[in-house]
Parts: C-alpha cells; structure tokens; sequence
C-alpha cells in the first residue's frame, strides 16, 4: 500500500474515515510549526556545545601513526610491568589486566585493546557532534590509562615505547600528560 493509496483498506468505513484525515492533516506543516522546530533544534545544537571536547575534531581523522600488533604491545609492556590478556571485553576488545605486585597479588582489568592497535584513537561521533565510543583505540590511549592509572610511569612507558612525535597528531596525548602531572 503506497502512502495516499488508501483502496486496499478492506472496511469501507475505516477506509473513508482514513480518507477523511488524509485530506485535513498537514504535509509540509505551517509556517509557525516550521519556525518552531527551527527553534528547538537551535536550542538543542546550543545545549550539546557544553558537552563537547576541546578541539574533538582531530579525533575525527584517521591518526594511525606507528601501528603495533596486540602481542608486539604486550611484549613491550611486559618489559615495564608483568601484563597478559584475559577473555574479551566489550565489543569484542581483548582485555588487558596488569599484575601489581605492591598490592595484594591480584591481576587487574585495565581496559580492552584491539588485535591490530593504531597509535592514537579515533572516536564515532553522533548527530549532535557529541563523541561516543572509539573507532580504533589507539595505544597511547592505553598507556595514558596505564599511566593515569599507577600501573606504569610516564618515563617508563616512553623509555620502551618512545617519545610521542612532537606534531600535532600526538598534541592531545601530550596536553593529557601534561595535565595529569600538574593535576
């Protein structure tokens, strides 16, 4: 049935009673219903700025920089910290736990990693512009959690995985850092 084709409706009565509201409703809306939506969607647009990063943009684009297998990076981690990988976390991610001996011996889920890493992450954004989960999650952005988290030094992680190139594909890693040291 086609939507103004209304002759496949069985009952005569719903059919010209159908008919009936097909011919008073708007198509296109009036003039005041189209400046009012307008209205709402500026007021929404203008609500989401505040939840917005600082300059999210760059993490529209592919940023792959040096590109490590899962296993080449828990080989180069094990070198700071003993790490394995247990099970799969959320969206199919390999999770990656962290053993901390100063505590009680335990092992401890730090995040998921995927089995082929870029250097830095990209994100999937929403309608509204907003970021909503990670496209590729990039190394860095592991080590940042490592780091942030008191598993790894800062040092220590730049000692066996390098210092982040000084452009601007590694600025937000950089800013991050700096961030967290003068917390």
């Amino acid at each position: 049935m086609g939507t103004n084709d209304l002759s496949d409706i069985p009952d005569p009565q719903l059919r010209a009673e159908c008919e009936d509201y097909a011919s008073r409703r708007a198509i296109d809306g009036t003039s005041e219903t189209k400046e009012e939506l307008h209205r709402i969607t500026e007021e929404n647009t203008a609500g989401v700025k505040n939840f917005r990063w600082e300059k999210q943009d760059e993490l529209k684009i592919f940023r792959p920089g040096r590109i490590l297998n899962a296993r080449e990076f828990l080989r180069l981690l094990n070198r700071i910290v003993p790490a394995r990988f247990w099970g799969i976390s959320k969206y199919g991610l390999i999770g990656l736990q962290i053993y901390k001996p100063n505590e009680s011996g335990d092992w401890h889920f730090v995040c998921g990693v995927q089995g082929t890493m870029t250097e830095y992450s990209q994100m999937y954004f929403d309608a509204h512009n907003l970021p909503t989960s990670e496209k590729y999650r990039g190394w860095r952005t592991v080590l940042l959690r490592l780091i942030t988290g008191g598993f790894i030094s800062e040092e220590a992680a730049h000692r066996v995985f390098g210092e982040p190139v000084g452009s601007e594909q590694s600025r937000r890693y950089r800013e991050q850092l700096y961030a967290y040291r003068n917390r």
